[in-house]
């Protein structure tokens, strides 16, 4: 049984009074143990599909137009697009803990370290009685040295990585079931983000937790994540297991961002790029969002490039868990490309 299943979501943002489609029809499932990444450029409704989880979108500014999130908290079924705010409370960081990108403005910085994770501690284990020792032992366990002293630090004695690794500790606090990091190694040095996502990976081991991690970064994508999910534009465009998507990606998007990765080992003067930029909420094509920078559709006579600019694909099962949203997705046009 999945421990996250989002079918047919779609969000809506209030804009100058008008409400803009955000994110549209997004549909997939993580099991216990699995690490999900999601990726497409900045811009493509990743991060507002993971905050839509837990429902922390502000109301005033977003709307859920249709579909559920289905999650499975301790044996019990939720729909936590629909479930009273107390419920929702409990599954915000005992079910579903977040690690965002800038672990600097995350944190506090007026309250010590120490004090911010046993804040996690007691508010999901109140009948833990020996919190500091707790987080201590969190500390250690992400790699911070010394954690009876730096309990006492606040955020900004610390560098990046540290901060990161605190927001783990954080994070890990309540125990949760399922971990989303949205760009956890952003802003850090190389060597850095390969000590985070090693460490993400021993964590997920240990305690067989599903991992959902946002990234642009298609090298970390292939060293961590058992199964891969395309956004662009507010649309799931590909989803697969690892190994497939890489070995043989179907959508025109995917094979683009792909061919975009730089290779050590060629010997062009200049990197592939995608034309064009990502479409705004206000600019999305009828159709196909991905039309106008897509080279295979591109290549197709007036009524094929018609059917594109016109019609949105439906998102269908190409595979054993493969999944794609495209007109030409069966087309050798592509894979010949």
């Amino acid at each position: 049984m999945s421990l996250l299943e989002v079918e047919k979501l779609s969000i809506e943002f209030k804009t100058d009074g008008r409400w803009l489609p955000v994110v549209s029809d997004v549909s997939f499932k993580v099991d216990p143990g699995e690490v999900l990444a999601l990726v497409g450029e900045s811009g493509c409704g990743k991060s507002v599909t993971c905050m839509s989880l837990a429902r922390l979108l502000p109301q005033q500014q977003a709307r859920y137009a249709s579909g559920r999130v289905k999650f499975m908290h301790r044996g019990q079924a939720y729909d936590t697009l629909n479930i009273p705010v107390k419920q929702l409370r409990e599954i915000r960081g005992a079910g579903i803990a977040y690690i965002f990108q800038e672990p600097s403005v995350s944190l506090n910085p007026v309250f010590r370290i120490g004090a911010q994770i046993a804040e996690a501690i007691c508010l999901h284990q109140p009948a833990e009685e020996n919190v500091r020792e707790l987080v201590i032992e969190l500390l250690r366990r992400v790699g911070i040295s010394d954690p009876e002293r730096r309990i006492r630090c606040y955020p900004h004695e610390m560098s990046g990585g540290m901060q990161q690794r605190v927001m783990i500790a954080m994070a890990l606090a309540s125990n949760p079931e399922l971990l989303v990091a949205d760009e956890p190694t952003t802003a850090l040095d190389v060597t850095i983000q390969a000590q985070i996502l090693e460490l993400l990976g021993e964590i997920r081991k240990q305690r067989n937790m599903a991992i959902i991690l946002v990234t642009h970064n298609l090298g970390i994508v292939a060293e961590l994540a058992t199964r891969v999910a395309v956004m662009y534009a507010g649309h799931m465009v590909e989803s697969a297991p690892t190994g497939a998507l890489m070995s043989s990606p179907t959508h025109p998007y995917t094979r683009a961002l792909l061919a975009a990765v730089p290779k050590l080992k060629s010997r062009s003067e200049r990197l592939t790029t995608i034309p064009g930029m990502v479409p705004t909420p206000a600019n999305y094509p009828k159709g196909c969002r991905f039309y106008g920078r897509c080279s295979v559709a591109g290549g197709k006579t007036a009524e094929e490039q018609k059917l594109c600019a016109d019609s949105v694909p439906e998102w269908e099962n190409i595979g054993k868990d493969h999944y794609c949203r495209c007109w030409y997705k069966n087309n050798k046009d592509i894979a010949d490309e």
